[in-house]
């Protein structure tokens, strides 16, 4: 029975030896798609809870529960995203 030496060296391929099946610019060209989906994916999850706070009151409004009102959604649309903005920051929903 052999046993696996853990000083053993280890063979890892260099990015140079790899280069003939990955091109530079596909890896990165990789990489940039990924970063912009979790970026992407991040600023989904932390506005929805403001989203859920927009979306509870147009039901409210819906069910008659808040007098319909263009001003008073407006004011509540700038309340949510001044919140959102303090919140998140660079992540808040754009104007």
């Amino acid at each position: 029975m052999s046993t696996l030496s853990l000083s053993s060296p280890v063979a890892v391929p260099s990015a140079a030896s790899l280069s003939w099946m990955f091109p530079p610019t596909a890896v990165s060209r990789y990489v940039d798609d990924f970063q912009a989906s979790c970026w992407q994916a991040s600023r989904a999850v932390a506005r929805a809870p403001f989203d859920a706070m927009r979306a509870q009151y147009a039901n409210a409004v819906r069910a008659g529960l808040i007098e319909k009102s263009m001003l008073a959604s407006r004011d509540f649309q700038k309340a949510v995203a001044q919140l959102e903005r303090i919140a998140l920051g660079p992540l808040a929903e754009p104007l």
